[in-house]
């Protein structure tokens, strides 16, 4: 009996942890032509391939679009001026 409450508890500890992270990822509004993923950087007009070793979570530009330093917008890389 011991063992079913204590992996009751660990469930639902497990529950509650899982839906707290899921909460905070729907917070963040990314703008137009973006996502938010675990990445290293955006690619940026004249600078398009960029090496990375270690990719952190936030708003980058979505695969086919690069980052207008001018202005910090997602555009296509046709676009670029």
């Amino acid at each position: 009996m011991f063992k079913i409450k204590i992996f009751v508890l660990i469930f639902l500890m497990f529950i509650i942890v899982i839906s707290k992270a899921d909460t905070e990822i729907k917070k963040v509004t990314c703008g137009t032509n973006e996502e938010y993923t675990c990445r290293c950087s955006d690619s940026v007009c004249n600078k398009i391939d960029r090496k990375c070793f270690r990719c952190q979570n936030g708003c980058f530009c979505k695969s086919g679009y690069v980052r207008n330093e001018d202005y910090g917008i997602c555009i296509l890389p046709s676009s670029c001026p």
